[in-house]
Formats: structure tokens, C-alpha cells, sequence
């Protein structure tokens, strides 16, 4: 636990960058509190606003501290979730500005590990030998990094230096699956489920395993994670033109309680509010 001494230093200072290194590594526990206590809050603009503000002191920590791995992680998970949460593929421009700052910052926690410093440019096979060295214990950083990677690629798909990266995450994904494919509510299966289900045929994608992955990650998580029914609806729905599928996971999430998952109460109240709208808008998918 930080000694209140320091988290009052931190809290009162950190904006006008006089904060010791000290106090940086004593705050960045309740940092990470503060990061679940928006994922529960169910009111949106309440948690938007505490979303922006947490996130400019992390990386006012992180100027003071910037090998802080801990803290890299939270902004890497912070700034994802800022997109995904607040902004989404409505604004794809903007969303996609902050999953390259997750992006970095994720890169960043990962090369805190000498194992992985240098992995953009790696062989793969290389790379591989590495992940398969990789434990349990690494995959909250692993998935993370990746997670924010991959949506930022998603949001690049014409820009052949991001699609370049792909093999890249997708190893590092897989890896993560292996050692723990229930982490953050089947996560890696919705990574995948996205991945493959948003994409045609001809750029790489897979209907057949993107459906395996988002039916596993529904499994996994009760159908209380409501995110992957947008997604699902979203990306493979409309790839395959069954607007039968559509209408029914829509549907389902939309009449979900988002209290369902109390610690991500704020996401599903999200996902909750974009599959209403989807489905309103449903004749312009099909």
C-alpha cells in the first residue's frame, strides 16, 4: 500500500512535474485502483471525464518515471480503453491516434523485459522462441500490449507498414491464448473473433474461425461481456451478410442488465447503447 504521505505528494504535484521518483512507484497502486473504479462506474460522461484526467497523470508519472513497466501497462491500458470506451469507430481517426499511443506505451512495458527488447524487429522465428519461454505470469502485459496493438492496426488496414506488424501481434496473441485463454473475460478469443471477422477473405480474414473464437469467448464469460455481441454483429454479421445473426445478438445485449459484470459495469453499459444504435441502423448494413 502507498503511504499517504506520498500519494498526497503525487496527487497535488504530479501536473507541475514535482514529483520524485519515490512517490511515482508509492502512487502507482492506487493508479490502477483508480483505473478500476471508471471501469465500474455506470454513469458515461462522469467516467469520461475521470478517464481523461487519470490518464494525463499517468503520463505526467511516467515523464518523471518512464521505465515504470507497472504504469506503461496502465497507460497502454488506459488509453485503449479510452478509445474503445469513448470514442470508437465512429471517430476512426481519432480513436486510432490513441491506440498508437497504447500501442507505444504497451510496446514500451514489454521491452522492460530483456527477453522481449527488440521485437519489432526480431526474426520471427526468434520472436516465437522467446513467447515460448513466456509464462502465465506474463500475460497480463502481453495481452494488453497486443490488444491495443491490434485495434490500432484494425484502424490501419490501408496503411501497409501497420499490416506489416500483423504476424507480430497475432504470436504474441496466440502465445497468450495458450497460457490463458479465459484472461479479461476470453479476451484472446475476442482479439481473434475481431481480427479475422472484420476483414474479407481476400485481406486475410476467416468467418469460420472468427466464429469459433467469439462463440468460445461467450462461453467463457457466461455472454456477460456484452462487447463481443457488438463486435460479433459489427464486423462478422455484417462480413456475412446474415442479418438474422445480426438482429439476434443485438438484441440479446441490448436487453442484457449491464450490471451483469459489475467491475466492467461501464463497458457494458457502452456496448449496451451501441448495439441499440446498430440495430436502429441496422438497413444500412444490409
Amino acid at each position: 500500500m502507498p503511504r499517504a504521505g506520498h500519494v498526497l505528494v503525487f496527487l497535488g504535484f504530479a501536473c507541475a512535474g514535482c514529483v520524485s521518483r519515490a512517490a511515482v512507484r508509492a502512487a502507482a497502486p492506487l493508479m490502477e485502483r483508480g483505473l478500476e473504479a471508471v471501469s465500474e462506474e455506470e454513469d458515461v460522461r462522469l467516467a469520461e471525464s475521470a478517464s481523461g484526467a487519470n490518464l494525463k497523470i499517468l503520463e505526467a508519472a511516467l515523464k518523471e518515471d518512464p521505465r515504470h513497466a507497472r504504469l506503461l501497462l496502465l497507460a497502454c491500458r488506459g488509453f485503449a480503453g479510452y478509445a474503445l470506451v469513448f470514442v470508437g469507430d465512429e471517430e476512426s481517426e481519432r480513436a486510432r491516434a490513441f491506440y498508437a499511443r497504447a500501442r507505444a506505451y504497451g510496446l514500451r512495458a514489454l521491452e522492460q523485459d530483456r527477453r522481449l527488447r527488440g521485437l519489432l524487429s526480431m526474426p520471427m522465428e526468434r520472436l516465437e522462441k522467446v513467447l515460448k519461454a513466456c509464462t502465465r505470469k506474463d500475460v497480463p502485459k502481453l495481452f494488453w500490449a497486443t490488444l491495443a496493438w491490434g485495434y490500432w492496426i484494425n484502424l490501419s488496414r490501408d496503411k501497409p507498414e501497420a499490416l506489416a506488424e500483423l504476424p507480430r501481434a497475432e504470436a504474441i496473441m496466440r502465445r497468450v491464448l495458450e497460457l490463458d485463454e479465459a484472461y479479461f473475460y476470453g479476451g484472446p478469443h475476442l482479439f481473434f473473433g475481431t481480427i479475422y471477422g472484420s476483414r474479407t477473405k481476400l485481406l486475410g480474414g476467416d468467418p469460420d474461425r472468427a466464429r469459433e473464437h467469439l462463440e468460445r469467448n461467450l462461453k467463457l464469460n457466461g455472454g456477460r461481456f456484452l462487447l463481443t455481441y457488438y463486435f460479433y454483429a459489427r464486423y462478422l454479421a455484417v462480413q456475412l451478410q446474415d442479418r438474422q445473426l445480426f438482429e439476434r445478438l443485438l438484441r440479446q445485449a441490448a436487453e442484457a442488465p449491464a450490471e451483469s459484470l459489475p467491475d466492467q459495469r461501464l463497458l457494458n453499459t457502452v456496448a449496451r447503447g451501441r448495439c441499440a444504435d446498430l440495430l436502429a441502423h441496422a438497413d444500412e448494413y444490409f
